[in-house]
Order: C-alpha cells, then sequence, then structure tokens
C-alpha cells in the first residue's frame, strides 16, 4: 500500500502475514517511519527498494538517500489478529514560519488585514 507523509490507513493483519506500505523519496532527507499496533506484538523493518533490510524496530529514524522504500509490519504465528496503523515523517518539509493561524491573529492585533479581505 503507498504511504504518505502523516498517518497511514488501519489495516487488519492475521496472525502470521505481514502488511507492506511503500513510499518515495525524491531527494535524500531524514525519514521517521513507525508502527502502532492493537494488540501490541508486531515487528517492522524498513527496506530499500532491492529488498536490503535498512532498519528494524516499531519506530525508526534514518537518513536515506532519494529512491523508493518498504515499510514492513509482520504479525507474529502464535498472536491474535492485530490492527495496526504506519506514520511516516520527513517527506514533506516543514516550514519555517509560524502557522497561517498565528499570522493571521497577529496582523489583526496590528490593525491590518490579509490581502484580499475587505
Amino acid at each position: 500500500m503507498p504511504l504518505d507523509e502523516g498517518l497511514g490507513q488501519q489495516v487488519a493483519i492475521a496472525p502470521g502475514n505481514a502488511a507492506a506500505f511503500s513510499f518515495t523519496l525524491s531527494k535524500a532527507a531524514t525519514i521517521g517511519v513507525g508502527v502502532r499496533a492493537a494488540p501490541d506484538r508486531v515487528s517492522a523493518r524498513l527496506l530499500d527498494a532491492t529488498g536490503a533490510v535498512l532498519g528494524d524496530g516499531v519506530a525508526q529514524l534514518r537518513p536515506l538517500k532519494a529512491g523508493e522504500y518498504v515499510l514492513e509490519a509482520r504479525v507474529p504465528a502464535d498472536a491474535a489478529p492485530t490492527v495496526l496503523r504506519p506514520a511516516l515523517i520527513g517527506i514533506t518539509p516543514r516550514g519555517n514560519g509560524p502557522p497561517p493561524d498565528v499570522v493571521q491573529t497577529y496582523l489583526e492585533l496590528v490593525g491590518m488585514k490579509p490581502q484580499g479581505t475587505p
């Protein structure tokens, strides 16, 4: 399943099975990946496009080159059916300014209105 910035869709996984979530980096970045599961008996691996394992663990922070990647989440065979949700941060750069609502508040405090506002 494709994975974008933020929380992915919840998926149900049967014991002994896995789910794979793919994402693409257009340029090198430090990304964070994670998996939350209930019950909490899941393992996760980060793989590159060739299938090489880059990291293990349900929460990882990794510097990666541009390319395609897969986050694999696996439920042990002796576990109960599991609902899991992946997360990914770092694909979309965060802005370095204040949020728009904060800017709006300060403009209003000094008597200014944003452009296009009557």
